[in-house]
């Protein structure tokens, strides 16, 4: 780890943090106002009149608690979307370019090693993700428990919420592998950008008919077992695979950067 590179680039992302967590504050608590039974009525009206959309959106089905409300209108698309926006734009920010503008030139003539460089940028991409969702689902479970007082399981949102976790470390390791390949800050955010969108196209595919069933084993959003999780009856391994995945593909990253011709 290097102190300073470390500070320097908690520093410079704070505000990106804070406009996906501003962001996601206003839609959290537009959906956890939507709970209303009045509203819920509206929207499950919609629904039927759209079940397609609100399919390949994650929000089938009909909620019967606030939880199921959440992880159906919340943790379906709306937090898949957001924190990987974030993740994107730190992984440009902490290799892509350094690397592009030549910078990485002024890092690499420092007493740190490579190692040490790529691995605090590893951490500051894998923290930031963490904190914005673990900001999100205290201030959500807050917020629930002051609009509507003991009818959320924070247990079972919990679950969902590393779930969620697993996920974006998954998306976020495809991400920093990518930009840790190439020179050209282009591909480097091309690539993982594209693979992530395309993962989350494919899920929403799959979610609007059985016809497209198929498709679930082309997409790793499939691992992401709200449900389950929800209930407690699964998804556990899911999520593990997908930590797994992620942690993989960090440390290839890493690896690459270590080895790879900066100057190339």
């Amino acid at each position: 780890m290097v102190k300073h590179l470390l500070a320097r680039s908690v520093r410079s992302n704070l505000g990106l943090l804070g406009i996906i967590l501003a962001v996601l504050a206003m839609y959290g608590g537009i959906i956890v106002t939507m709970y209303d039974p009045e509203l819920g009525d509206t929207l499950n009206s919609m629904a039927a009149a759209m079940p397609e959309l609100f399919a390949a959106f994650g929000m089938a089905g009909t909620p019967a608690t606030l939880t199921e409300f959440l992880v159906n209108y919340l943790y379906g698309f709306l937090l898949l979307v957001f924190p990987l926006v974030m993740s994107i734009l730190l992984a440009n920010r902490l290799v892509a370019s350094y690397v592009d503008s030549g910078a990485v030139a002024y890092l690499l003539a420092s007493p740190h090693s490579r190692a040490a460089i790529i691995a605090t940028q590893a951490v500051v991409h894998i923290v930031s993700n963490w904190i914005c969702l673990a900001i999100f689902y205290g201030g959500c479970s807050a917020f629930c428990e002051m609009m509507f007082p003991g009818e959320l399981d924070w247990t079972a949102l919990a679950r969902v919420t590393l779930g969620l976790a697993a996920m974006h470390f998954f998306f976020g390791g495809l991400l920093f592998a990518s930009v840790c390949i190439f020179n050209d800050a282009k591909p480097a955010v091309g690539v993982g950008t594209s693979l992530t969108v395309l993962f989350l196209l494919i899920q929403m595919a799959e979610q609007v008919s059985d016809k497209f069933d198929w498709l679930q084993y082309l997409t790793p959003v499939t691992l992401y077992r709200t449900t389950e999780l929800m209930e407690g009856t699964g998804g556990v391994w899911q999520a593990c695979v997908l930590a797994g995945a992620g942690f993989v593909m960090y440390l290839a990253g890493g690896i690459i950067f270590c080895r790879k011709d900066i100057s190339a």
